[in-house]
């Protein structure tokens, strides 16, 4: 599964993103299309004015040549206007209409049923404004002839435009020109203007649309980076509140233990001068006297170096610090009996020549010692125990690795958490103190692996809490 750092999208994101695209793509779409009916209307009026100057060019040049005012304000003299216009302008059909609308003029001469644009005549009327309009694929014998469909006959695009004509010499009187011309280069420059318009709406929505994305990713990432954070730091809160109540029972505890301690160092003392005392002779000398003259001994050394420690963390923070190789041969040398008796191989790999603090290097040693007892419970006969002291990643880390059958994985989330023991016997709280005896050092405790060919935890402190350099 995804992290939270990695997963950008998940599929409401995405049909997010999807419909603020189309939405996108639908805005530029309307927009083109208002810019290609704003263009084709400035090309048609284009077409529609030219037109208009040109005959009003003529209808001048005439009345100059006018030697007597005989043809003054008359349709004949328009008509011949139109016709010189038509001939520079490659019209196929012309015609003239008077101020009533009706037909004076026209060539070549229409059918009863030809067809003309009415709207445009009395816009031009009226108005006196040019009009023009494509028909892009027309039956020219029916528009032109007022002949029927002619099944087969060839399309072709026609211009139809609608022109108010001054007559010559009265400039309030107005005839229709109405025109038809062949409307295949005014549809080529329809069709350029369409595919650049195309290109230009398609290349706005691929920059749009990655702009969108890219922002919306960026909005995402920052969205999954902020709940990370929050997630992260509401684990390191549940955390730091289970260490808090876990350090507030530990601390009544430890005055306890100290106490206790301190009033057990004196009985086993004794306990330890009467079974020296009692196996002088030859009759109390045996195995059970032996065994039981070490058991005194290793708990007056436990309870002497706990009271050390209490009294280091208490009195002595400035005490020297201790070798690293000195203070795992010192932890090592007690266990190796106990490894011997089991008939498992313990051995001690040192690539490092640090200095630790003396308060780390106690409660180091205190977490060690108890992760080295279970790794020689979990051990079987032959096996293996390897403790590896190296610098990895800006850390001190110590390795301790064996061939037990290792940790189940539904216990693995909580293995350092106070709980229920899985062992026979078993308190709960062996590696839940371990952990927080390396906090309290400002190391670090976890599990690196786990199977059925045994276990690693690794202890890893970073260089910056050493006291001395390193050696590899």
């Amino acid at each position: 599964m995804s992290s939270p750092e990695t997963r950008y999208f998940s599929r409401r994101e995405a049909t997010a993103l999807a419909l603020l695209l189309l939405v996108y793509a639908l805005l530029v779409a309307a927009m083109g299309l208002v810019l290609r009916s704003q263009l084709r209307g400035q090309l048609l009026t284009r077409e529609a004015e030219a037109f208009q100057a040109l005959i009003t060019l003529k209808l001048d040049a005439a009345l100059e040549d006018v030697e007597n005012d005989a043809l003054a304000g008359t349709k004949e003299a328009a008509f011949e206007a139109v016709l010189e216009a038509s001939r520079l302008r490659g019209v196929l059909a012309a015609r003239l209409f008077d101020e009533e609308g009706e037909l004076h003029s026209a060539l070549p001469l229409p059918s009863a049923g030809a067809l003309y644009d009415e709207e445009g005549l009395r816009l031009a009327r009226e108005l006196a404004l040019p009009r023009a309009k494509l028909h892009p694929d027309s039956p020219a014998g029916e528009i032109l002839f007022g002949k029927g469909p002619v099944p087969g006959a060839a399309l072709s695009p026609l211009l139809e435009l609608t022109v108010p004509v001054p007559l010559i010499g009265d400039n309030h009187r107005f005839c229709v020109a109405h025109f038809w011309l062949d409307g295949a280069p005014l549809a080529l420059e329809f069709s350029r203007i369409d595919r650049s318009l195309l290109l230009q709406a398609g290349l706005a929505f691929l920059a749009g649309s990655a702009a969108l994305a890219a922002c919306l990713l960026w909005a995402l990432r920052r969205l999954a980076q902020g709940n990370a954070a929050l997630q992260s730091a509401r684990d390191d809160l549940l955390r730091a509140n289970r260490e808090l109540a876990f350090s507030a029972r530990t601390s009544a505890l430890g005055t306890i233990s100290a106490h206790l301690l301190h009033d057990l160092k004196n009985p086993l003392l004794g306990l330890e001068g009467f079974i020296e005392d009692g196996s002088a002779g030859q009759t109390h000398d045996g195995p059970a006297w032996r065994e039981a003259r070490e058991a005194a001994r290793r708990l007056r050394a436990l309870v002497s170096e706990t009271l050390e420690l209490l009294r280091q963390e208490s009195l002595r923070a400035d005490a020297p610090p201790r070798p690293l190789a000195d203070l795992l041969a010192e932890l090592l040398e007690p266990q190796a009996a106990k490894a011997r008796q089991a008939g498992v191989t313990l051995r001690l790999e040192c690539h490092s020549g640090a200095l630790l603090p003396a308060r780390s290097a106690s409660l180091l040693s205190l977490a060690l010692r108890n992760l080295l007892g279970n790794a020689l419970e979990a051990s079987p006969e032959g096996g293996a125990i390897v403790l590896l002291a190296h610098e990895c990643d800006g850390s001190l880390c110590l390795d301790l690795s064996d061939q037990g059958p290792g940790i189940p994985s539904e216990q693995q989330a909580g293995l350092f958490q106070a709980g229920p023991s899985s062992k026979p016997g078993g308190s709960g709280l062996g590696l839940a103190l371990s952990h927080h005896l390396a906090l309290h050092a400002g190391a670090r405790l976890e599990l690196l692996s786990s199977s059925e060919k045994g276990s690693c935890f690794r202890l890893s402190l970073p260089l910056g809490h050493l006291t001395g350099p390193t050696v590899q």
